[in-house]
């Protein structure tokens, strides 16, 4: 079992690792790119499993689907929704930055998954990655989007949204919250956006060097002693009304794993609803949407 001193604060928790033997993130696995699956939405800290018997379409695959670039590009998936609401989840060309279309890019739009407020679509995917990845989503425009890659990004930089999704792409399962006050944008990690208890946190947790490489993580719901704090990545505080959900690693399973797993240091992560772990160790990619 790890030293839970090493997790008292940040600053000791860099400190003490050398020290005391505290978890170190595992190098990047390779995973099977998998699909993007229809899942069953999930606000509140509950994950109900599809239903194993029921097929989960595919992505498109880009290369041989690459639409056209658009003449009069939306700035969002949303948009492409409210211009026509029967629009197929799928690659299309957005202006998110309203460049009149000179720096449309490729995004991939899923128009099926309802959010917090029953209404489904228009999610904006910022991207996926394995499990033990260190690279950030939305942050940065990484490789080309497509169903295939299985470590990518698209930039969300001028895009202000109210909801958000982590999703595990790998299994279908998913979790939305809504942020409440103005309008959130993605600009640099760590960051914690939204209120307590209503929050979307992304960031990789520590500084780079050869025996410390920290792993990403991405939750909705995150509070820890009634607050947010970016430097206390997704870990979950209970008795403090802490519901993180999503994707946990490294320090976080001591908070978020209801029994604390034994910890591996090659595959320290695991999918987080609230104490609730699963998949811990497994390999697996995940994402993020917005609108």
């Amino acid at each position: 079992m790890r030293n839970r001193s090493c997790v008292r604060s940040l600053a000791a928790a860099f400190a003490l690792a050398a020290l005391s033997g505290c978890p170190h993130p595992p190098p990047e696995p390779t995973p099977d790119a998998g699909t993007l699956d229809a899942g069953t939405p999930v606000d509140g800290g509950s994950e109900p499993e599809p239903d194993a018997g029921t097929p989960l379409p595919e992505i498109p695959r880009p290369g041989s689907q690459v639409p056209p670039r658009a003449k009069d590009p939306a700035a969002s998936c949303q948009e492409v929704k409210a211009r026509n609401p029967s629009a197929p989840s799928d690659w299309y060309w957005l202006d998110p930055c309203g460049t009149q279309g000179a720096r449309q890019a490729l995004y991939y739009c899923e128009m099926d998954r309802p959010g917090s407020n029953g209404a489904r679509g228009g999610w904006t995917v910022a991207g996926w990655q394995p499990a033990s990845a260190i690279t950030t989503l939305g942050v940065e425009r990484r490789d080309t989007p497509s169903a295939q890659a299985s470590n990518w990004s698209s930039s969300l930089e001028c895009l202000s949204f109210r909801e958000v999704m982590i999703f595990n792409k790998t299994t279908g399962a998913y979790f939305t919250d809504s942020l409440p006050g103005e309008p959130s944008r993605v600009s640099s990690v760590p960051y914690a956006l939204g209120v307590p208890g209503h929050s979307f946190n992304q960031g990789r947790y520590g500084p780079d060097s050869p025996s410390y490489t920290p792993i990403t993580q991405a939750c909705v719901g995150f509070s820890y002693n009634g607050a947010l704090s970016a430097e206390w990545a997704c870990v979950t505080d209970t008795s403090a009304g802490g519901t993180a959900r999503g994707h946990v690693a490294d320090y976080a399973l001591d908070y978020n794993c209801k029994p604390v797993p034994t910890y591996d240091p090659n595959r320290a992560w695991a999918w987080a609803d609230n104490d609730s772990c699963s998949l811990v160790g497994e390999d697996y990619a995940w994402g993020i949407a917005v609108r």
